[in-house]
This record gives C-alpha cells, sequence and structure tokens, in this order.
C-alpha cells in the first residue's frame, strides 16, 4: 500500500527535496519544517485548543525542572536533526514542546540534535505527519 507522506499535513512540494541550505533562505516570515527534504508549511496557527494544551504542558515541565539542568522549550524554536549536503537527509522541525538537557545542543538559531524529551500536541491536520515522519525522525 503507497502512503501520501503529505497526508494529513500542508506540503510546499509534494514531489521536490528541499537542502538545509535553501530553507535558510526562505522568508523569516514563513515558518517551515523541512523533513528529509520535504518542506512542510506550518501555517495557520495551531487552533486554540492546541495551544491550550501545549501552554499547560509546557507550564508542567518549567516547574519540574525548576532547579535541574535541563530546559523546556515550546514551538516555534527550530530543532536542526542533520546538516548535510544531502537534500534527502536534511531536517529542520518544531516540536510543540521539548526538553533538552545537554547544553552543548543549544545553539543560536536554536536546538542542534535530538531533544530528551518532546511531546507534540495531535491536530487532525498535522498528525499523520508527527505519528509517522516526525516520530520516525526522533
Amino acid at each position: 500500500m503507497n502512503v501520501d507522506k503529505t497526508e494529513g499535513s500542508l506540503a510546499l512540494k509534494t514531489d521536490g527535496r528541499f537542502s538545509l541550505s535553501q530553507w535558510r533562505a526562505w522568508p523569516d516570515s514563513e515558518r517551515w519544517e523541512l523533513i528529509d527534504g520535504l518542506a512542510y508549511n506550518m501555517s495557520p496557527a495551531p487552533k486554540r485548543i492546541h495551544q491550550r494544551l501545549t501552554g499547560q504542558l509546557f507550564h508542567q515541565l518549567c516547574q519540574f525542572l525548576e532547579g535541574k539542568s535541563c530546559e523546556a522549550y515550546i514551538a516555534p524554536t527550530d530543532v536542526f536533526l542533520s546538516d548535510s549536503d544531502d537534500p534527502a537527509g536534511d531536517s529542520v522541525v518544531q516540536p510543540d514542546v521539548f526538553v533538552v538537557c545537554d547544553p552543548k545542543k543549544l545553539v543560536e538559531e536554536g536546538v542542534r540534535g535530538i531533544p530528551d524529551f518532546i511531546a507534540e500536541i495531535l491536530s487532525e491536520s498535522t498528525a499523520m505527519k508527527d505519528l509517522v515522519e516526525k516520530k520516525a525522525l526522533y
């Protein structure tokens, strides 16, 4: 069975792949995730209930991590999972909520490497991407 990798999400192009260097040249006013070279549009903004759940989880994590060396983050924060010249391997995502414990992963532009904890709040429009593509990356 052939599964459309873009079903349940908005993709820039279903037949093309992009490199991280191409992604970096796109306008800052636009939000895109790049998963194995496929570009996924992060607009429109998530629905209100999604944001409420995301905020509640982020708040609880911040309270739990207080005084510990790990830090919680919330989208939109770029997480770079690869940085190669191979377009099929380029991935930068914006998990809804995540925790990083290794300060070496924290860079000016976001996070480089897989976070120690990741939570995606599922929405109809992005559930397939979150449960299949992003889960496989993490």
